[in-house]
């Protein structure tokens, strides 16, 4: 008798835990469908902006005179965060031209040099991610240019603002001798 007593809270243990791992799987899949809803919808969210800005780029270009449209004039970044710009351009010339973008930088002189001259030493404070070239655009043409900015994640970075210039060029490769200045945009670079 004392044997059947054993059997039978065995078998009660085994019931409970098969319930509780029933219970633990159910609210993993209830938590985990949550999860993916929530980001899921902070992605629409980040491609709803991210065509908002493009429409607003391209708005601002079609119904004016201007060259170029560079919505934001300061990024704030944390060491190691990035975030992406959007440069419009409007050839306002009569023929399709080659277009040629160029980052300087301030240095502590007050004067500007390629944001990537060893020059300016070490750790440079913004590190850019672009193509610097962009073929034939027809005349009265929108090109659209994303840029990659990064706050350098080397901790000897020091947290200021830094001036920068981008420069749309003709012609040639900005700074040299064929090149043709198209337009200018100064910009910060506040590290925080």
């Amino acid at each position: 008798m004392v044997h059947s007593i054993w059997k039978k809270g065995s078998l009660n243990l085994s019931i409970e835990a098969i319930v509780i791992l029933i219970m633990a799987i159910t609210m993993l899949g209830l938590g985990l469908g949550f999860i993916r809803d929530k980001f899921g919808n902070a992605g629409n969210l980040i491609s709803d902006v991210q065509q908002k800005v493009r429409e607003d780029v391209q708005r601002d270009l079609s119904n004016s005179n201007k060259k170029v449209s560079f919505p934001k004039t300061e990024f704030k970044l944390a060491s190691g965060d990035s975030e992406v710009a959007l440069v419009g351009i409007k050839n306002d010339g009569d023929a399709k031209q080659d277009f040629f973008v160029s980052i300087e930088m301030q240095d502590s002189s007050g004067d500007m040099v390629s944001w990537d001259n060893p020059s300016l030493g070490t750790p440079l404070p913004g590190d850019f991610t672009f193509s610097s070239t962009y073929d034939q655009i027809a005349p009265g043409a929108i090109q659209l240019i994303p840029i990659k900015i990064r706050a350098n994640p080397n901790p000897a970075t020091t947290k200021a603002s830094y001036i920068y210039k981008l420069s749309l060029c003709t012609g040639d490769p900005c700074g040299t001798s064929n090149s043709k200045v198209f337009a200018t945009k100064n910009f910060f670079l506040k590290i925080i």
